[in-house]
């Protein structure tokens, strides 16, 4: 005969771990600490996504570089790469002569070129620009876009030859100029865009455009650019009309960094093959090539010798040169402004000449080609 019995539900469970051994409780306690450290785990991995989340989605809503469809607030600093693409796209008819380089050749004014040389022109320069810039660029306006190119001005700044090379990962991040990008380095630089996003700079930058625009502010760091690519427009206008402003106080905070004097760094592996290979391009298609070192003030050459960059500095300008003649290309070392008869005055600080210098530059290069010299003039030391 089966009986059964009541439990009584009322009464709390059986402590189990009585009937364990020893080892058994110290199992259950590890196991328990295990559980605990797993959440704890899941918690921290939880956070540190969200954070990560949060900052891009921040740099992609504010968009503080100007790199992404959003244009919550004006724009703190710009990668022009986009934006001479899209002023190249829409220039019509298309140029017949290029500006490359940085911004050292910003103000080569389009219109004023095309007057000296009755080639319409476009100035597709960009801050920063390495060889590889100037490349791209060309092969976007000569291939993408079939520009009917006889003419190629480009601005070579020696400092661009030193340091590491930023651009890849830039021009990979352009879907205009990613394929003129070497296969092997288009390859390293695979998702450009991703490591801007996460970008501790570009939030900075992302949090100081906020609070402009929380301050009523309107105006941006940002370039204003012409439809031919000129740049009519930047902070540095604003600086030099300040009263007060001073150009030598202003040189000498400029030589602080290694912007001017790169000493400590070694040559960009990629700068002289990348120039070279631009040459020749442009000498198998039969386009004019002139190549310029820009200029840079007394100043800058003094402190130069001070650090030692002079002679690394020289050398550079020496195989440019060099080059330039393997390519039967123009060239012309405006490094001394006596090369063009500059004046020390009309620069925005070391290096970065304003109109009234790049006119006197454009006059000399047609003077030299009109004489038949080849604009093959030498200002370096």
């Amino acid at each position: 005969m089966l009986t059964t019995e009541r439990v009584d539900r009322r009464l709390p469970p059986p402590d189990l771990r009585a009937d364990l051994p020893l080892f058994g409780q110290a199992a259950v306690r590890e196991l328990r600490a295990g559980g605990a450290l797993s959440r704890w785990s899941r918690c921290y991995a939880a956070a540190v996504i969200g954070v990560v989340a949060l900052q891009a989605a921040g740099n992609w809503l504010v968009n503080p570089w100007g790199l992404y469809p959003p244009r919550t607030v004006a724009p703190r600093v710009v990668d022009e790469r986009r934006q001479k693409c899209e002023l190249l796209r829409r220039f019509q008819p298309p140029p017949e002569q290029l500006v490359l380089g940085s911004s050292r050749v910003s103000r080569f004014e389009p219109e004023y070129l095309q007057r000296r040389t009755a080639l319409r022109t476009f100035n597709a320069s960009v801050p920063n620009a390495a060889p590889i810039d100037c490349l791209a660029l060309y092969r976007y306006a000569a291939e993408a876009l079939r520009a009917p190119l006889r003419s190629v001005l480009i601005g070579v700044d020696t400092r661009a030859f030193f340091g590491p090379n930023r651009s890849d990962r830039d021009l990979a991040a352009n879907a205009a100029l990613r394929s003129f990008l070497p296969p092997s380095r288009r390859a390293a630089a695979t998702g450009g865009e991703i490591p801007l996003l996460l970008s501790w700079a570009q939030s900075k930058d992302a949090w100081a455009a906020l609070l402009h625009a929380s301050r009523g502010g309107r105006r941006s760091r940002r370039r204003q650019l012409e439809a031919d690519g000129y740049q009519r427009w930047t902070a540095q206008d604003d600086e030099r009309s300040r009263r007060g402003w001073k150009l030598p106080a202003t040189i000498d905070a400029q030589m602080t960094g290694d912007y001017i004097s790169p000493a400590r760094h070694e040559p960009n592996p990629y700068a002289a093959a990348d120039l070279e290979a631009l040459l020749h391009l442009l000498r198998a298609r039969r386009i004019a090539a002139t190549v310029i070192i820009t200029p840079e003030l007394d100043p800058v050459r003094q402190y130069w010798r001070y650090t030692g960059f002079h002679e690394r500095e020289a050398a550079v300008r020496e195989a440019i040169q060099q080059m330039a003649a393997r390519s039967r290309a123009n060239f012309s070392d405006f490094s001394d402004i006596r090369a063009f008869a500059g004046d020390p005055q009309e620069f925005y600080d070391g290096v970065h000449p304003t109109v009234g210098n790049t006119r006197r530059m454009i006059d000399t290069l047609v003077r030299l080609m009109q004489c038949g010299l080849g604009a093959r003039s030498s200002g370096g030391e």
